[in-house]
């Protein structure tokens, strides 16, 4: 494995869908991929577009945006974007955009459909993905539980960082 295989395999290792991949599969992934860059203000999903693909953000910064225009979050170097829609078929949640110069590894829904027919590699990307939702859903019921205590103590609600 050369040092630029090594770099991606230690970014595709710290991705929470494919945590516990061998080194093997990471590999098979890699070979999959694609390299896509992006200047600062590309568009680089919009939101309701079909979801035929999930972005590897290698480096620069996304930001998600809402379709009323709200900003959603960042979206760091090191993490992935796309891979809810690329695995229930469902649209674009947000446009997501580039904040700055930025590049990403695209995997597509058919080349990920591909890697999943291995069943060991499907078990451990639904686990994964099990998960990242039910740390969502914890983190949503959090919000919401903050909400209410500080309505009925009569404060006003601040804006959720993390939501």
């Amino acid at each position: 494995m050369n040092r630029q295989e090594h770099k991606l395999l230690r970014v595709i290792e710290k991705i929470s869908m494919f945590k516990g991949f061998e080194v093997e599969e990471v590999q098979r992934l890699l070979f999959m991929c694609s390299l896509q860059k992006y200047a600062s203000g590309d568009v680089v999903y919009e939101a309701d577009e079909p979801s035929t693909n999930m972005l590897i953000l290698l480096s620069g910064k996304l930001q998600a945006v809402s379709q009323t225009g709200e900003v959603l979050g960042e979206i760091p170097a090191g993490t992935a974007t796309g891979e809810i829609g690329i695995l229930t078929g469902r649209p674009r949640s947000a446009t997501v955009i580039a904040m700055e110069p930025a590049s990403g590894m695209i995997i597509t829904k058919e080349d990920l459909s591909s890697l999943m027919g291995d069943l060991r590699i499907r078990a451990k990307v639904f686990e994964n993905i099990v998960n990242q939702l039910c740390d969502r859903l914890l983190g949503a019921n959090q919000s919401i539980e903050n909400y209410g205590r500080m309505a009925r103590e009569g404060q006003e609600p601040e804006a959720d960082e993390g939501a």
